[in-house]
C-alpha cells in the first residue's frame, strides 16, 4: 500500500507468489491480482488488508479488467485463454488466441 500523501510504502499485503496486474471489483471491497508464477489471482480484501482466497487460472496470468457486472476477466498469456472470474469465484474460459495478454473495454 502506498501513502498518495507521502509517496511513500504504508504497508505491504504479503501475497503468495509476485503479482502483475491488478484491478478492483465493484465497490472497491476487493482488489484482484494476477500472480502469473503461481497461476492463480489473488483476491484481496481491502478493509483487512489481507489474501481472502485465490481462485486457479490457466498458466501465466496478466492483466486484470472488471466488467461493470463484476466479472473480473484475466488474461492468460501462456494458454491463448482469457479467464472469466465470476463475483462468486466461479471460472469460465474463452479462447483468445495465441499470446492473451492486454485487455480494455470497446464501446
Amino acid at each position: 500500500m502506498i501513502d498518495t500523501q507521502t509517496n511513500r510504502v504504508d504497508r505491504w499485503i504479503d501475497l503468495p507468489a509476485a503479482g502483475y496486474g491488478s484491478a478492483f471489483r465493484a465497490g472497491g471491497k476487493q482488489l484482484l491480482i494476477a500472480l502469473p508464477s503461481a497461476n492463480s489471482v489473488a483476491v484481496i480484501d481491502t478493509q483487512e488488508m489481507r489474501v481472502q482466497k485465490t481462485v486457479a487460472v490457466p498458466p501465466s496470468p496478466q492483466e486484470v479488467l472488471v466488467s461493470p457486472d463484476d466479472v473480473a476477466f484475466v488474461s492468460c498469456d501462456h494458454s491463448a485463454k482469457v479467464a472469466a472470474i465470476s463475483p462468486q469465484g466461479s471460472v469460465k474460459l474463452i479462447d483468445a488466441g495465441r499470446v492473451a495478454d492486454g485487455l480494455a473495454w470497446a464501446k
